[in-house]
């Protein structure tokens, strides 16, 4: 995986999630949080924002299975 998508990734992730948050807050609902997504989200964020690891699937499906999307939408153009 290369930097830019690390970037794309990193930027729909954090759209998605305010997407969801603003959806969610409509319903009264309470925010997700991004340590909802995983307890170490910030820091895995942090990383693959600074290009020092790449995300593993694992950690791709966990996001894509708490913000209720498919996966390819982490990936779409920015």
């Amino acid at each position: 995986m290369e930097r830019n998508t690390n970037f794309r990734l990193i930027a729909n992730v954090e759209r998605i999630l305010q997407e969801r948050n603003r959806e969610r807050e409509k319903e009264n609902l309470p925010k997700i949080r991004k340590k909802d997504l995983d307890s170490r989200a910030n820091d895995t964020l942090y990383r693959l924002r600074h290009n020092l690891n790449y995300p593993n699937l694992s950690t791709i499906m966990r996001w894509a299975n708490v913000l209720d999307v498919d996966i390819s939408e982490f990936f779409q153009p920015i």
